[in-house]
């Protein structure tokens, strides 16, 4: 189970790092 939380914290931190590159993207909508 825990490899799965990791999982999700890597794609969450991989997302902040693109929508950083890229203003257009908005995920707090």
């Amino acid at each position: 189970m825990n490899i799965l939380v990791t999982n999700m914290f890597d794609l969450m931190h991989v997302i902040r790092q693109f929508s950083q590159m890229d203003g257009n993207i908005t995920l707090y909508a």
